[in-house]
C-alpha cells in the first residue's frame, strides 16, 4: 500500500494535504473545543438530538455490553429532561458518553468535516475529553456505580470513534487491572449482606463487559489478553430483562430465561460459555515463542466449530415489537467473535506458498471463514444498524484474508500451468 502511493503522485499529494489540515485542525481545536471545568451541560445539544442519541444507544450497543441499568436511567433521565441542573455531574457526563458512541451512527442528510473528520466525531470527542476531565477531578476515594459506568464507556467511546487507537489496549487493560484491585474478579456473593442482588447483578455485567472490551482489544492489537493471567471466580450474566433486577428485596439469584429466550443481557450471558476457549485462542495465536502445530490448529478449529453450533438459536427474531433485529446484533457478535480464530489460526498455513493438501484446507477454511464474516457484517449493515463497523475491524482483515488467499491461489494455478506446459514440451521433444 505504501508503494502504490508514493508510485501515484496524486495519492501523495492527497495523503500530504490530509495530514498538514489534520495538523492544522489540531492547533485550532485547543481554542475552539475548550471544556470547562465544572459545568458539562453547556455541551448537550438540542433535547431532540440527546433523545435519539441516547435512545439509539440503548437499541445498539447496550443490547450487547451491558453498562447501563434501563429502568433506573430512564427514571433519572425524566428529571434530567425537565431541567439538566436537577440531576447530578455524574449523570451528565453518563449523557455525554451515551451520545459520544451514537454520534456517528446517527443519520444525517449531509455528512459535514471539520479538518479530516467528520463532525459528528468531533462532537463525540468533544464529550470524550470533557468526561475524561470530570473522571480526572473526581475523588479516587469514592468511587460508586457511576464512576465505573464512564470507565466502561469511555473505553467503549474511544475505540468507536477511534479515538488515540494505540492506547486502546492499554486503557482496555489499565480498566480490568483498576476492576480487580476494586474486588470485581471475585464473585459478589462473598461480601454477603453487604451488597444487594441489584448491585450483585450490576458488578457482574460491568466485570463481564469489562473483560469482553480487553480481550477483543487484544485480540486486535496481536496482544496476549490480561485475562489470559486471571482468576476469577465471579458468576456469568444472568439471562434476564432489566426489569426483573431492582433495588427491591430480591431472592439470593434470580431465575433465568432460558437458553432459547432473548433478553437485553443474552450476549453476555451466552458470550461467557466460550470466554475462557477464546482467551485461550487468543494466546495462542499471539505466542511467539512456540509456532502453532497443525494438529493444535485443527483440534481447536473442532472446538470453535462446536461453540458455534451450540449459538443459540435466533437471528433475526424480533426482540419486540418496537425494536425489531437487537437479537440481531447479539447473534452476530457471538458468531464472529469465535469465526475470527478461525482466521488467525489457519492463517500461518494458508499463507504457504507450497502446494499441499493442509495449505489448501487451511485457505479454505479462511476464505470460508472470512466471506462468513463480511457477509455477516453487511447483512447488519442493510438491517440500518452499522455499529459492530465501527467497533470491530475484523471485516477488515477478512477482505485482507480474501485478498491475499486469492492471490496465493492464482500464483499456484500459474505455477502448476507453467510446470504442465514444460512437461509437455519435454515429452514432446523426446
Amino acid at each position: 500500500m505504501k508503494d502504490a502511493i508514493r508510485n501515484q503522485k496524486s495519492l501523495y499529494g492527497l495523503q500530504h494535504d490530509l495530514k498538514n489540515r489534520h495538523k492544522k485542525w489540531k492547533v485550532k481545536k485547543v481554542n475552539t473545543l475548550s471544556t470547562p471545568q465544572l459545568d458539562f451541560t453547556y455541551l448537550l445539544p438540542e433535547h431532540r438530538t440527546i433523545d435519539e442519541l441516547v435512545h439509539l444507544y440503548f437499541d445498539t450497543f447496550e443490547s450487547v455490553y451491558r453498562i447501563i441499568h434501563g429502568p433506573s436511567f430512564w427514571e433519572e433521565y425524566a428529571k434530567f429532561s425537565r431541567d439538566h441542573q436537577s440531576t447530578s455531574s455524574a449523570f451528565v457526563v453518563i449523557v455525554l458518553l451515551l451520545m459520544s458512541c451514537t454520534s456517528c451512527l446517527h443519520r444525517n442528510e449531509r455528512a459535514q468535516y471539520v479538518g479530516d473528520s467528520s463532525l459528528e466525531r468531533e462532537r463525540a470527542v468533544m464529550w470524550i475529553e470533557a468526561s475524561e476531565s470530570w473522571l480526572r477531578s473526581h475523588s479516587q476515594k469514592n468511587i460508586y456505580l457511576a464512576v465505573w459506568q464512564i470507565r466502561c464507556l469511555l473505553v467503549l467511546s474511544k475505540q468507536v470513534n477511534t479515538v488515540k487507537k494505540k492506547r486502546h489496549w492499554t486503557e482496555a487493560g489499565t480498566l480490568v487491572r483498576e476492576a480487580m484491585a476494586a474486588g470485581f474478579h471475585r464473585d459478589p456473593v462473598l461480601l454477603g449482606g453487604k451488597i444487594s442482588a441489584f448491585d450483585r447483578e450490576m458488578r457482574r455485567r460491568l466485570w463481564a463487559t469489562m473483560t469482553e472490551l480487553e480481550l477483543q482489544a487484544s485480540t486486535d492489537r496481536g496482544m496476549i489478553s490480561t485475562s489470559a493471567g486471571i482468576f476469577t471466580d465471579t458468576k456469568g450474566v444472568q439471562n434476564i430483562e432489566d426489569k426483573d433486577l431492582t433495588d427491591e428485596p430480591q431472592p439470593e439469584e434470580l431465575e433465568n430465561q432460558g437458553s432459547v429466550e432473548y433478553t437485553s443481557s443474552s450476549f453476555l450471558y451466552f458470550s461467557n460459555a466460550s470466554f475462557s476457549l477464546r482467551v485461550k485462542l487468543n494466546s495462542m495465536v499471539n505466542d511467539m515463542s512456540s509456532p502453532l502445530r497443525y494438529e493444535e490448529v485443527m483440534h481447536h478449529e473442532e472446538l470453535i466449530t462446536k461453540e458455534l453450533q451450540q449459538l443459540p438459536p435466533w437471528t433475526c427474531v424480533k426482540s419486540s415489537p418496537d425494536k425489531p433485529g437487537l437479537s440481531l446484533v447479539a447473534r452476530t457478535l457471538l458468531d464472529i467473535q469465535l469465526r475470527q480464530y478461525l482466521i488467525m489460526l489457519h492463517g500461518p498455513f494458508a499463507r504457504q506458498s507450497e502446494s499441499s493438501s493442509r495449505h489448501a484446507l487451511s485457505r479454505m477454511i479462511c476464505f470460508d471463514a472470512a466471506a462468513s464474516i463480511i457477509d455477516q457484517h453487511v447483512r447488519l449493515n442493510e438491517s440500518q444498524n452499522s455499529m459492530l463497523l465501527l467497533l470491530r475491524h475484523d471485516y477488515f482483515r477478512a477482505a485482507l484474508v480474501i485478498c491475499q488467499n486469492s492471490f496465493i491461489s492464482i500464483s499456484l494455478k500459474s505455477t502448476l500451468s507453467v510446470l504442465v506446459i514444460n512437461d509437455r514440451l519435454i515429452n514432446n521433444h523426446r
